[in-house]
């Protein structure tokens, strides 16, 4: 049984503050990172999903899946930085 929540009921708020906090005990886990710069980016806060995926990028650099996110993430935001952009797609 699918629990369906309606985008004005949804805390977006209380996530964030979950994920951050689990993000701080465990900042190598690139799940936490993607799902918490997916919420930031639907929120239209570029800069704070960049920095959430770098943050684990710190910790975690042969990450495929991070590196393709901030690519991606890069991509959108600055399409002129090429050199990085190309060294995240690699």
């Amino acid at each position: 049984m699918a629990i369906y929540l309606k985008e004005s009921s949804f805390n977006h708020q209380l996530v964030i503050t979950k994920k951050d906090q689990t993000s701080k005990i465990n900042p190598r886990d690139p799940f936490i990172a993607i799902s918490l710069s997916q919420i930031y980016w639907s929120k239209q806060d570029f800069v704070a999903a960049k920095k959430c995926i770098n943050k684990a990028l710190d910790h975690n650099q042969i990450d495929r899946i991070l590196n393709y996110r901030y690519a991606k993430i890069l991509w959108q935001t600055n399409p002129f930085d090429i050199d990085s952009i190309a060294y995240h797609f690699r």
